[in-house]
Parts: structure tokens; sequence; C-alpha cells
């Protein structure tokens, strides 16, 4: 199924209330204006002295890479020129990622001097005791990152409205079963205070740590760059989180009874976080009883959570089971469970549609079945990069 709303042309439908949200005017970087500006960023990092002033030779560098980053290769690439150029040896550097996809994807990218590692939060050897938290509990890393002089972590860019922000960090991120597992449950995360606890926990692992360096990475339309923030987290995240705002937020006067999410991107993009950031992103602009569509090319077999809603008769007992559970998809599962019981949801992607209808969504199958889906409602908002998109409406403002 394509996901990109462009096969989509207004003038095809009969009535006119189709509106379109996606990126704002701005201009994405190519693959050199990438690299120079890489190079830029991190000689002149924000509130941090450059790198060629901020390490020693025979240092080893940990970079910490999440997911979701787009031209993640380029990324890299751009990363290891401006250690390079600050001196750092290839043999002291250390590339720490998420997946096994992930690894074989900037294996390549990072050569064959430099070490390219899937962190695995269930092993043992992977893992350091780097401290306590306030309550008394052990913080757990992957080693790597406690053993280096300098850690860079790279990531991209969030929106202040995103639901997975306290995932986008050095902890949970390369932390251990049992943390991973706290972040991961929607019971955890389910009021401010809580989401502070969490957060705080995030603060102190980068404290002991020592985190003083990161690379935020701004998306652009259709899986591109626009701009990258290096410096201090807390100073990469202000400048980050302000230049994304200017691409991805709208202000709208109603709400529509039927929105088309579309997720666009390469495979980094098509994961559960930005589904469930589709899936608020439309939750939000949708009228009470209105439809949802959401178009992804995500091919990631049902975690645990999601298969606790196969054919589930009772949506409101699934829920309940669903808010203790802790996996990678329980937040989307949870936030689905609770949307499917309030709208109509549709889903273009690569899942068998057997298991689309199982799950309680209504499967498209083509683009020509999105039109004709579009064409039955009387007012419609289009969603390029769902992901990413932040709206709010006038009155609200």
């Amino acid at each position: 199924m394509v996901t990109n709303l462009e096969t989509i042309n207004p003038a095809d439908i009969t009535h006119s209330g189709i509106t379109i949200l996606s990126a704002h005017p701005c201009n994405p970087l190519s693959e050199k204006e990438l690299l120079d500006h890489l190079m830029h960023a991190f000689d002149e990092p924000l509130d941090y002295p450059s790198l060629s002033n901020a390490t020693v030779p025979g240092d080893r560098v940990a970079i910490a890479v999440q997911q979701g980053i787009p031209c993640v290769k380029q990324i890299l690439a751009g990363t290891l020129a401006a250690l390079s150029h600050a001196g750092i040896d290839e043999e002291n550097i250390t590339v720490l990622v998420t997946s096994q996809h992930l690894r074989s994807e900037l294996q390549e990218a990072a050569g064959s001097q430099i070490a390219v590692i899937e962190h695995v939060p269930n092993s043992s050897e992977q893992l350091a005791l780097l401290g306590v938290t306030e309550a008394g509990d052990p913080l757990r890393l992957n080693r790597v990152l406690s053993d280096a002089d300098l850690v860079l972590s790279i990531g991209p860019a969030q929106g202040e409205q995103s639901c997975d922000r306290l995932m986008a960090r050095i902890l949970p991120t390369f932390s251990d079963l049992e943390t991973l597992g706290r972040f991961q449950s929607p019971r955890s995360g389910d009021t401010a205070g809580k989401r502070a606890v969490l957060a705080k926990e995030s603060d102190t692992c980068d404290w002991l740590l020592g985190l003083g360096l990161a690379l935020q990475v701004v998306p652009g339309p259709e899986g591109t760059v626009v701009r990258c923030f290096c410096g201090t987290p807390l100073a990469a995240a202000r400048r980050s989180t302000e230049s994304y705002r200017e691409i991805w937020r709208h202000s709208l006067p109603k709400r529509a009874d039927l929105v088309v999410a579309s997720i666009c991107g390469d495979k980094s993009q098509q994961n559960w976080n930005a589904l469930s950031r589709a899936l608020s992103a439309a939750e939000a602009l949708v009228e009470s009883k209105g439809a949802i569509a959401l178009c992804s090319e995500i091919g990631s077999p049902l975690g645990p959570s999601l298969r606790r809603m196969l054919d589930a008769a009772d949506l409101s007992l699934v829920e309940k089971k669903l808010k203790r559970d802790q996996f990678e998809d329980s937040i989307f599962a949870l936030q689905l469970c609770r949307v499917l019981q309030q709208h109509t949801v549709y889903l273009a992607s690569t899942v068998d549609p057997t298991t689309v209808e199982r799950l309680g969504l209504a499967p498209i199958a083509n683009d020509s079945e999105l039109r004709r889906l579009i064409k039955t409602h009387r007012n419609c908002i289009l969603l390029h990069d769902a992901q990413y998109l932040e709206a709010a409406f006038s009155d609200d403002e």
C-alpha cells in the first residue's frame, strides 16, 4: 500500500471539504549540505566546547543512536567525519544501536574499524551498574556508555505533544529490561506527576553518566533532514523543539469526520512509536464518532499487547489488561484500544488483512479504496508525515 498521500488529488473528490496538512515550507538539506552542516554543528556546539577542545588523544567515544532518525546513515557518516576532524581515532569509537536491522544498516557507514553494537537489555554481560535513583532503585546501563570518556547521544527532534518523549533518552533506551518495562508501561506515564518522576530518573542517569553532548535531528518532509543541533542535551533540545514547531505545528478552525494519517519515510520511520504519534495526531483532529485511516508500511510482527486485541469481544476488558503490560507495543495498543471504542479505524499497511480485521480495524487494500472512503465523508483532513504533525484549534490558542 502506497502511504504517500500525494497520490490523492482533491480535484478528484466530488466535495470540497478537504484540508491537507503537511510540513510548512522549508529547505531540506541535500546529502552534501547535510555533511557540511554537521561539521559546522560539531565545530560550534551549543553551550559546549568544540570536539577538538573537549577531547584528548586516546579518549573512548560512545555514540548512542536512537531509533526514528531520518537519513540516519548520512547522520552517522557526518558525525564520524566530525570526530575524525577532531582527532578521534576510529578504533576508539563505538556505535550503540537498538536493533539488529539498524546495526546492519549502520555498519556499512561506520566502516570496518568502528564497532557497531546492538544493545540487548536482558544481557547481563552488556550491563553495568551506574548508580541508584532517589528511590534507591539501581540504574543499569550498557557498559559501552559507562566505560566511555565521551558519550554522544543522537536522536530525532520531537514536538511538545509527542507521546513517546520519555522513551527517546539514554535511559531507558540503553538500560535493562526492568527499566524499559517501567517506561513502556502505560500506567507509568498516565499522569503529569508520573511522567515527571520518569523524566527525573532519566536526568539522573545523564548526570551520573556525565552526558554532555547531544545531537538532535530535525525532520523534514518525506524522510529528509532540515537542521541538526549539537550541544548540551538541554540546549540542543530547546533549539530543536523550536525548529520542529516552526515546521510541523498547524492551527485549524474545526475538526473533520474523517482524518487520514500517512506515515512517510523509510523503514526506520515505520515503527510502533511513529504509528502511535500518527494516531495521536489523527485522534486530536477527528470529530466525536468520526473515522480515522492510518497509512503505514509497518511490517513488524504484532507484539504481546496487540495480540491481546485479536478477536476481542469486549475491548473494555482488554483495556484493563493492557494498562498492566510492559512491552514495546503496550502504549500504542492501549491507545488503539481506547480509540476503537470511540471511532472506526481503517488501516492501509503490509499487515495481513485478516490480522487487521481480527484487531478490530478495517483494512484498506489500495489507493482506490482510500479515495472511495474519502468521498463518503463530508469533510476530511489529510495528514502527510502524520508522525511529526502537531495541530491545535484556533479557539485553543
